[in-house]
């Protein structure tokens, strides 16, 4: 769903409208949480910096050839730890196109009546997010994959 978002967006306030929608149906559905799904899934952690800062506050996502993505945002240091179905569980194993975005919805009421909802500015550039060349694979146990972003 996410690889849809960010190839069929055609505005900023659309992609992260519906970016914001998938990641917050994340978070409310997780409840006592779903048993953990029989599939190979791979723990994934790791620091994301731009131009050598830490950049906190981003979202990560994972999306693999087959099957569901997953998720994690950067805290204060750069680091994240990726979500499966809203769980702790990682990320399924295998190549995954990873997609950095530091957009945010400012303005969720807007947004939910209809109006234009006020966005954050985009600090990176679309080869991490919407048209990103960043690759991952993820094996079986620990993963620790940073990011070191430049502007190219």
């Amino acid at each position: 769903m996410v690889r849809t978002i960010f190839q069929a967006a055609c505005s900023k306030a659309s992609l992260v409208t519906v970016f914001f929608t998938v990641v917050m149906g994340v978070g409310a559905t997780t409840g006592c949480g779903p048993a953990k799904p029989d599939i190979p899934l791979g723990q994934v952690t790791g620091r994301v910096t731009w131009k050598g800062n830490l950049l906190p506050n981003a979202l990560v996502a994972f999306e693999p050839e087959k099957g569901r993505g997953s998720y994690g945002r950067t805290d204060a240091s750069g680091n994240y730890a990726l979500s499966y179905r809203g769980q702790p569980w990682g990320a399924v194993i295998g190549s995954h196109v990873v997609r950095i975005t530091t957009q945010q919805l400012l303005n969720e009421e807007a947004d939910k009546e209809g109006g234009a909802p006020d966005i954050s500015a985009e600090i990176l550039p679309p080869q991490f997010n919407r048209r990103s060349t960043l690759t991952a694979e993820v094996s079986a146990g620990t993963n620790t994959i940073n990011f070191d972003l430049s502007p190219k």
